[in-house]
């Protein structure tokens, strides 16, 4: 079976791995996309700024950040964009299971080839949905 940069996995066993993303080959860091969003789109209007200031914030390590947005103006494909440059898997919690469903459908449309899925937990009558790209 090939990896990336069609090494096979007998070779893979030298390398050191430090963690999901990266990997040293030789003393040369590779880094590896995780994610690749497919879509006919580009982040247009204020969706470039949105998605350069999540993620420096989400770089910088700050705890929490707001996206607001009215329906329909791109906020699941700001995040996805967040997602990809971010390069780490994710976890999005939604508060019903209508979200949820809605918020599976268009990362999996957006995500497909990667492992996108949803689970609902109805730990004390909450529902609470995990979404793992």
């Amino acid at each position: 079976m090939l990896t990336e940069n069609n090494i096979t996995r007998e070779e893979v066993k030298p390398l050191f791995f430090f963690s999901i993303n990266d990997r040293i080959i030789n003393e040369k860091k590779v880094v590896m996309n995780m994610f690749e969003l497919v879509s006919k789109f580009t982040p247009s209007g204020d969706q470039p700024e949105a998605i350069s200031k999540l993620v420096s914030g989400i770089k910088n390590g700050e705890k929490s950040q707001v996206l607001l947005g009215a329906t329909g103006t791109g906020k699941t494909f700001t995040i996805a964009n967040v997602i990809k440059e971010v390069n780490k898997p994710t976890l999005v919690l939604a508060h019903n299971k209508t979200l949820a469903g809605q918020l599976y459908s268009e990362f999996k449309e957006l995500f497909p080839n990667n492992h996108v899925c949803y689970f609902v937990s109805y730990y004390e009558n909450w529902p609470i949905l995990g979404l793992f790209c």
